[in-house]
């Protein structure tokens, strides 16, 4: 909880250095207008009694009371319907879900700090200092809520809270600068809306739930970041929303069980009537009736599923039109079967999100980084580094993949571990930014069956092989054919045992012959892939 002010009307005398008559000495070149003192305008007190003050208005809440509301919104009083909007947030079962969605779309990208791409000259260690200084700031800030203190981050929790411009137009922290001899930080408290007015078109701050004027806020004490307002339509939407459910239990209420009809020939007023009648009562639990046998009753009661069906798709709209308004799509939370695809939603959502990180980015910028900078290096340093969120962008692989493949094969130079980052890739240590990616060597082309290739690739190989074999066995088939032509059987015996002896050496000889295998991989190779054609073929 920030520290306690018990004079905060004091500070209204407090102006920029620059503003003339305020009694403040002009600030040295490294001092800018802001308080370093560690001392908060908002009070205990005021936090106490705008926790007893609490109220729910939306039991009595009804379609002209929220255009009350909205009106006086407009004319800059922003209780009532701040009030509105944020029970709204935190009681509507779609905004309870979209809202959150929205709010922390920012906060989880993540953030660095970086310097502009063309720093003037010899201002490059300017620029370097100036990124230690805003890193060390948002490194260290804290954040917190003024309604409930017990709720604490960093920039993570900074980022949600002023998504809630959002939400609601305006979204407000008060600063409490924290210098240290390491650097400057600061305390962002956040204030609920309604604690602030905007009569005189800028927002102005009152130390009272009382006050219907508040007084002037200084830029150097004081972030405001102003959104889009998405709640004051969302109002409207709930609203009809809340009455088709509201008519829609009533139906449920009134129709969901059946009533009773006696008939009795007794009298009315008698006995017999009077126990029927209590029988009636005791019978059914929404209610009955009781009549004589003669008299005729006609009950108008909806036919079929009508009725029902006309407030459910009325409450499924208006939760369509809600998603819609804070998500750009409905495919993520609800069914829809007027949705194109899951791609024109992710576009949609991606708009949004892109948006709101430069909303935060540029109010940080000149509300906050500017003051960071002008503390250590004077309020005329220009501002050379900032704070950027990681974009989330949407990358399309297989073109990549296209447009890579075609750089390479025209010859063009791609760096090995640009490309790498590109496609969120760990570069090893041992490649150097000038290491370049080199073409695959293209492999010869397959035969191809269309066109006789293979057949004409085997009957090639053949008479190869053919040639070949003839080559190697011929010492062989010569001593064959001359044994062969030996008359004696006792000679030819002792020749053909000589041979067999002599086989094993000979077929040695055949197997170290590289030529048989070299001959032998074609047809092989024709074969697999004429086998593989006719599979093809076959299915």
């Amino acid at each position: 909880m920030p520290k306690a002010n018990s004079k905060p009307a004091s500070r209204q005398k407090r102006q920029f250095a620059n503003d003339k008559g305020t009694g403040y000495p002009a600030p040295t070149p490294k001092n800018p207008p802001m308080r370093t003192d560690g001392e908060a305008t908002i009070s205990t007190e005021r936090v106490t009694m705008s926790v007893r003050m609490r109220f729910n208005p939306l039991r009595s809440l009804t379609p002209d009371r929220l255009a009350q509301y909205l009106d006086q919104f407009d004319l800059g009083f922003f209780r009532s319907a701040a009030v509105v909007w944020d029970r709204l947030e935190r009681r509507d079962y779609t905004i309870k879900i979209v809202a959150p969605k929205r709010k922390k779309a920012v906060a989880r990208r993540g953030y660095e700090i970086v310097t502009i791409k063309k720093a003037p000259a010899g201002m490059e260690a300017m620029a370097q200092q100036q990124a230690e200084d805003l890193q060390y700031f948002y490194d260290n800030l804290s954040a917190t809520d003024a309604l409930r203190p017990d709720q604490s981050g960093g920039l993570s929790l900074l980022a949600r809270q002023m998504m809630d411009a959002q939400s609601k137009y305006y979204a407000v922290h008060e600063l409490v600068w924290q210098p240290s001899p390491n650097g400057l930080t600061a305390q962002f408290v956040f204030c609920p809306l309604w604690w602030f007015e905007g009569t005189t078109g800028k927002l102005r701050y009152m130390d009272s739930e009382f006050q219907v004027y508040g007084r002037d806020m200084l830029p150097s004490e004081w972030l405001v970041t102003v959104g889009e307002g998405i709640m004051e339509a969302t109002s409207v939407a709930w609203m009809f929303k809340h009455l088709s459910l509201s008519d829609w239990l009533a139906y449920c209420e009134k129709f969901g069980q059946p009533f009773i009809d006696a008939a009795t020939s007794a009298s009315p007023g008698s006995d017999e009537w009077n126990q029927l009648v209590e029988y009636a009562q005791n019978f059914g639990p929404d209610g009955g009736g009781v009549r004589s046998q003669g008299a005729q009753i006609n009950l108008v009661e909806p036919h079929g599923s009508g009725g029902t069906d006309t407030y459910s798709k009325m409450v499924e709209n208006m939760d369509r039109a809600i998603t819609k308004m804070w998500r750009g799509g409905d495919l993520g939370t609800s069914s829809s079967p007027h949705g194109t695809g899951a791609s024109l939603q992710e576009d949609e959502t991606e708009i949004l999100e892109t948006d709101d990180c430069a909303l935060i980015e540029e109010t940080l910028a000149t509300q906050i980084s500017r003051f960071v900078i002008a503390w250590r290096h004077g309020p005329a340093a220009p501002m050379l580094a900032y704070l950027k969120f990681r974009r989330a962008d949407k990358q399309n692989i297989d073109q990549d993949l296209k447009i890579d493949q075609f750089l390479l094969d025209a010859g063009a130079p791609l760096a090995v571990k640009d490309t790498l980052e590109r496609y969120a890739r760990s570069c090893p240590a041992s490649v150097q930014e000038t290491d370049l990616l080199q073409p695959t060597p293209k492999l010869p082309a397959l035969p191809d069956p269309a066109k006789g290739d293979i057949a004409e690739m085997a009957n090639a190989a053949t008479e190869d092989l053919v040639t070949t074999l003839h080559e190697i066995l011929l010492p062989l088939i010569k001593r064959l054919d001359a044994i062969s032509k030996i008359d004696d059987a006792t000679i030819r015996q002792h020749l053909l045992e000589k041979l067999l002896k002599d086989y094993p050496q000979i077929a040695e000889a055949i197997r170290h012959d590289n030529s048989l295998a070299k001959e032998l991989s074609a047809p092989l190779a024709g074969a697999l892939v004429a086998g593989i054609a006719g599979k093809t073929e076959t299915k």
